[in-house]
């Protein structure tokens, strides 16, 4: 929509608000609004409610996965309030043929996998989630630290554990990666609710942090295939994971500390690890079908640092 500037008084310009805005957030004369330049952009922001902001989601005779995806893809995208409709006090997990308290789920969902919302009310067919704590814009750049701080550790503790053959301490990796994504589902809710405080390079933001979140998934497949092998890892494979550890901590340091050396010494370490996954793949050796496996998800995570490699220079430019 268009606004005219009107002048008022000797150096004072002035533009209306829109009345149905003003309505919506039912602001009065005196009023505080927030005003941020964005570039080419000036955005007003209030910090009253909405009176229509909760989000209904009915989940009568979902499963569990589309259920979780509702309720979080609400979150990412920064509803404040969700009123979760059902039918069944049950919900069906296709995967094992099983079935859950349907309130159990949910309050599963909110504990593993949401920040800052909590259940507020549970009554017959229906429960509120509600955001307690807010969203502010500034908590990204800490946030996202702290998943590239988790990530490494579990990057380290899984090579650790499958150099010393420890499956049982594998298993923790699942845990690590339910933790990460928490946080990672935080990371995108301060983008979609508030952006980056560079307004301009919030997309490369979020697809840094959708790059970080595929990362910490295949490092759990990485350990999931580990405790199912019934052969020990190859000597060369257990270096080439250790690379692409390197390799992500190369990344992380020249996300805080970008200078193009950095970015060079992670096109050499990743094309160490192809060197040494090709020296084995290629072998005269018989190979088995778990360590084609293993190569292939170690390589999707050098295709994920490439990716990121790219998204920083894009957002050094």
């Amino acid at each position: 929509m268009k606004r005219k500037i009107i002048k008022l008084g000797t150096a004072t310009l002035v533009a209306s608000l829109p009345s149905k805005w003003i309505k919506r957030f039912n602001i009065k004369q005196g009023d505080e609004v927030e005003v941020e330049e964005r570039g080419n952009e000036l955005v007003i922001a209030t910090q009253k409610h909405s009176q229509n902001e909760q989000k209904l989601i009915n989940i009568t005779d979902l499963d569990t996965k589309l259920v979780a995806r509702y309720i979080l893809s609400s979150y990412i995208l920064g509803c404040d309030e969700m009123k979760i409709r059902f039918e069944n006090n049950e919900i069906l997990n296709i995967k094992h043929n099983t079935k859950i308290p349907t309130m159990n789920f949910i309050q599963q969902i909110v504990n593993t996998k949401l920040i800052g919302v909590e259940v507020i009310e549970q009554k017959g067919n229906y429960c509120i989630i509600k955001d307690l704590t807010g969203t502010a814009e500034n908590e990204f750049n800490r946030v996202i630290r702290r998943v590239f701080l988790l990530i490494m550790s579990m990057s380290e503790e899984l090579l650790t554990n499958i150099k010393e053959s420890n499956i049982n301490n594998v298993k923790n990796v699942e845990y690590s990666r339910e933790n990460i994504d928490r946080f990672i589902n935080f990371c995108l809710r301060i983008l979609n609710k508030k952006g980056h405080e560079d307004f301009q390079k919030t997309p490369l933001y979020y697809h840094i942090v959708m790059e970080l979140r595929h990362i910490t998934q295949v490092y759990e497949y990485i350990g999931k295939e580990f405790t199912r092998r019934k052969k020990p890892v190859k000597k060369e494979l257990i270096e080439a994971l250790n690379e692409i550890n390197i390799a992500f901590k190369t990344y992380y340091e020249s996300f805080y500390k970008y200078d193009k050396d950095k970015a060079l010494e992670l096109v050499k370490v990743i094309r160490k690890y192809y060197d040494m996954v090709n020296s084995v793949q290629y072998s005269e050796e018989p190979q088995y079908s778990h360590d084609v496996l293993l190569v292939g998800r170690m390589t999707m995570l050098a295709v994920d640092l490439m990716n990121l490699a790219e998204l920083k220079i894009s957002l050094e430019l």
